[in-house]
């Protein structure tokens, strides 16, 4: 007997969890993350079926983004990792690649880049995290030198650490936090919400969510029931093989 196994993925069941989401953020638009190979799905089909439905599509590295862009996907994407250099900046200005400033060294690179056309920066805030982020005074460096420049298109995001707790203290801080930063820019589109914050914290959702895992059919949450359907599921099937003689091609 042998086995042969595979991955089963419903595509059908991707489009109706990113209703899902637009249910739950009716006045937000849609980051699609698809990074890490689209959660393992599948960088490339789940892109393509995404595309047009999604706002933007969110990658975490420069060679996911090429790697779209080569396979004909010309949808917004959101870069938000990788560091980048000249270079790396003025491809991701000619190919609609949004980039993430994450890092307050990144600041003088970006002043100094040499660009055909504008570039979309989110400044990334760490409100709590702490991961990535720029803290609160490097935001309003950023900020401050970013907006007297006209090459650059400005949004700003921070990431949630215990939005999965719907009763978080600490994302109740974060959110403070961020709006504290971002009333220097009060017309600067913003976005909180990961998935756990789109399903528990309706009160982050801003311009912007961002649902990554809860596309894939995942809630994180523990206490919040949402109408998410598994995208991925593994099947398995028996295969007989009949005994082969010693001598036997094969």
């Amino acid at each position: 007997m042998n086995h042969t196994a595979w991955a089963d993925i419903n595509l059908t069941a991707l489009t109706h969890n990113l209703a899902t989401v637009r249910s739950l953020a009716p006045h937000s638009r849609v980051v699609a993350m698809i990074k890490a190979d689209a959660y393992g799905h599948g960088l490339t089909a789940i892109a393509k079926a995404l595309a047009g439905k999604a706002d933007k599509l969110g990658v975490a590295r420069f060679q996911e983004a090429v790697a779209l862009r080569d396979r004909g996907i010309n949808s917004p994407l959101l870069l938000m990792g990788t560091l980048l250099n000249h270079e790396t900046l003025q491809w991701c200005a000619n190919n609609n690649v949004a980039i993430t400033l994450h890092e307050g060294n990144q600041l003088p690179l970006l002043l100094t880049s040499q660009l055909d056309h504008p570039l979309e920066v989110w400044l990334k805030a760490d409100t709590g995290m702490n991961r990535l982020g720029l803290s609160a005074d490097e935001f309003t460096q950023a900020l401050s030198s970013l907006q007297k420049d006209s090459r650059f298109r400005l949004k700003a995001l921070t990431h949630f650490s215990s939005a999965d707790e719907s009763s978080s203290p600490i994302t109740q801080q974060q959110i403070k936090r961020f709006a504290t930063l971002t009333s220097l820019a009060p017309d600067m589109e913003r976005s909180l919400a990961n998935s756990a914050g789109i399903i528990a914290w309706p009160e982050s959702h801003a311009d912007w969510v961002r649902p990554g895992i809860m596309l894939y059919g995942d809630n994180p949450t523990t206490a919040i029931e949402t109408d998410l359907k598994a995208v991925m599921s593994l099947r398995a099937r028996v295969i007989a093989i009949k005994d082969i003689r010693a001598g036997d091609s094969v």
